[in-house]
């Protein structure tokens, strides 16, 4: 394989993790900035007990914050050279499934699911695109 190859591949799996990013990142935003005001101002309205109601919002917050970190940690192990780079975005896009599966079955199908699950699609496909480890570590060898 050509070296132009294997640049194209890794900008094209780089480009694939970036959008994944910038969108899971996008929807972390919309879900903490928008929804947790009308998340809080159900629940305060509830008749809810008030521990139940301050786990539910810290929740609400906890999935905000949580999305936000696995968009910057796939972002930063598709720029970096670290040889267990392609795992640890791998990883990232099969936990974004899993919470999508989850708020599908939980929630049903909305606008939150779907930019979950194409974030994790985007994700997914660039770490399947990034190259195995073991062609890394031979390029940092030469």
């Amino acid at each position: 394989m050509s070296v132009r190859i294997k640049d194209t591949r890794s900008l094209a799996a780089r480009c694939l993790i970036g959008t994944g990013c910038l969108s899971l990142a996008a929807g972390a935003m919309l879900h903490l900035n928008g929804g947790y005001r009308l998340v809080r101002a159900g629940v305060l309205a509830s008749n809810l007990n008030i521990e139940l109601q301050s786990a539910l919002r810290c929740v609400f917050l906890i999935v905000g914050w949580h999305w936000l970190m696995i968009a910057s940690i796939a972002l930063i192990a598709a720029f970096s050279r670290a040889p267990a780079a392609k795992a640890v975005v791998l990883l990232c896009a099969v936990a974004l499934i899993v919470d999508d599966v989850l708020m599908a079955k939980f929630l049903g199908w909305f606008v939150g699911t779907d930019i979950i699950l194409v974030s994790a699609l985007l994700i997914l496909g660039g770490g399947f695109a990034t190259a195995p480890a073991r062609r890394v570590v031979e390029q940092l060898a030469k």
